[in-house]
């Protein structure tokens, strides 16, 4: 847990805040205090040259555009209390208090910018800043750090769920005949090179390791997003994603630099919709992306786009493929359950300008046969022996040889995506690195689609 250190500054205090705050996909009404892993740690630092005496911390929750107390005000010296924080938007105000009267506030700051601080908690950890003021609205010249932490217990409950499970994201493939042209795909994707997971724990060039995402509720404010290259095919906005959502490939905190598909992941639990962009950043006011799809999870319409289905056949999405990229990542939730139920996201470096249902889209200028079109459906083979890898990873291969892997974009070849995790032991996770792509083939589950 990295704990942001306090800022300081002429003639004004910083008080600094680390949150992580916890999520699951439910679809449902869920009473936060029902859900005891939904636990916050509060401990505050006292302030020895300061005249007060105590410290509190209050904390409201914006529900149905309006402000509700989260019945979480807290009397806190040096000790360290409880409450349930659910992910959403949050009110905070910090208050040191002398002779049961308000001495020092937030509140005060009406000239700062962190008066009744605004903020989102998201999955992982979040940081803002308070400015402690006095009652003539002069910032304190003293020392505070506030930090909020969660009791770190990670879940998913299941009540809403990502694509039926006739989707072909979520059906066995297991028996399906293998495709005619099944050698020469995998002889052009490379029968010698092998799998890579594309995910794990920790940092790469200062980056979480995968495709990340937030969960959100119905309480969560909507951006407008400026789409820049494909606003024809994308699904328009206002989309639900907080402006400090995690994106790809860019550290936390920080904004996207240099290439990279930057995709951004919101998850809707309340209404079960999925958001997602491509190379998106922040802005001002909202998001700018290249591109934009918003995916109803309860829907078995192909694509399970919102609005008319049928007329985005064609259309890319966050993904090359039009695909949604979400029900197709590896998250260690998953693990944990024991079974991965779907199929795995998965990309190639060189495609041909086709695709495979539930595909929507091709990305390439290609007539090769022989190159692999998108959406197509690969498995481990039956016979491969799984028994040397660990139990991790045997629960990746098999869901590989019942659900198998989906091509999804252009990249490198063999490359399976899920979500970055801290609990991810990336020395196991290299061990999938020894299966060659001879040891797939790809299974036949319809028409190349050449023309639409």
């Amino acid at each position: 847990m990295r704990i942001k250190s306090s800022i300081f500054w002429s003639r004004q205090i910083i008080a600094s805040l680390s949150i992580m705050g916890l999520f699951s996909t439910s679809c449902g009404d869920r009473d936060p205090e029902e859900n005891e892993s939904d636990l916050a740690t509060v401990a505050v630092k006292k302030i020895d040259n300061l005249d007060y005496d105590e410290i509190q911390l209050i904390i409201d929750r914006k529900v149905d555009n309006s402000w509700e107390s989260t019945n979480k005000s807290f009397k806190v010296q040096s000790e360290e209390l409880t409450a349930s924080l659910p992910i959403g938007l949050y009110r905070f105000e910090l208050e040191y208090i002398k002779n049961q009267k308000t001495s020092y506030s937030s509140r005060f700051c009406t000239n700062q910018d962190s008066s009744q601080k605004q903020f989102n908690l998201k999955p992982g950890v979040n940081e803002i800043t308070l400015i402690i003021c006095d009652r003539k609205e002069s910032p304190m010249n003293s020392e505070a750090d506030l930090t909020i932490t969660p009791e770190i217990v990670e879940n998913e409950s299941n009540n809403c769920p990502i694509l039926p499970t006739s989707n072909p994201w979520n059906t066995d493939i297991s028996e399906l005949e293998v495709h005619p042209n099944s050698d020469k795909f995998i002889s052009n994707i490379g029968e010698q090179k092998t799998l890579h997971p594309d995910f794990g724990s920790g940092e790469y060039n200062g980056a979480p390791i995968g495709i990340p995402y937030v969960i959100v509720d119905a309480a969560q404010k909507k951006y407008p997003v400026n789409f820049t290259e494909w606003p024809e095919e994308s699904d328009p906005g206002p989309y639900p994603i907080p402006l400090n959502a995690p994106i790809e490939g860019t550290a936390v905190g920080t904004l996207p630099q240099g290439g990279g598909d930057h995709h951004v992941i919101a998850l809707d639990k309340d209404n079960c919709l999925l958001y997602e962009l491509f190379r998106a950043s922040p802005t001002v006011n909202g998001w700018q992306a290249y591109n934009g799809a918003v995916f109803d999870l309860r829907s078995d319409a192909t694509p399970p786009r919102v609005g008319n289905a049928a007329e985005k056949i064609g259309w890319t999405s966050a993904d090359a493929a039009g695909l949604p990229i979400f029900p197709g990542l590896i998250r260690y939730e998953e693990i944990e359950k024991g079974e991965i139920s779907h199929a795995i996201r998965f990309t190639v470096s060189k495609t041909q300008k086709g695709f495979v249902l539930p595909a929507t889209h091709w990305a390439s200028s290609s007539s090769d046969p022989d190159r692999p079109p998108m959406g197509l459906r690969l498995r481990l083979k039956a016979d491969f022996d799984i028994s040397g890898f660990s139990t991790t990873n045997q629960i990746i291969l098999r869901a590989l040889k019942k659900y198998g892997m989906i091509l999804a974009d252009n990249g490198s070849d063999w490359f399976l995506s899920g979500a970055p995790d801290s609990r991810w032991d990336n020395d196991d996770l290299r061990q999938l690195k020894s299966i060659k792509g001879s040891s797939f083939e790809v299974v036949n589950t319809g028409e190349i689609i050449t023309a639409y």
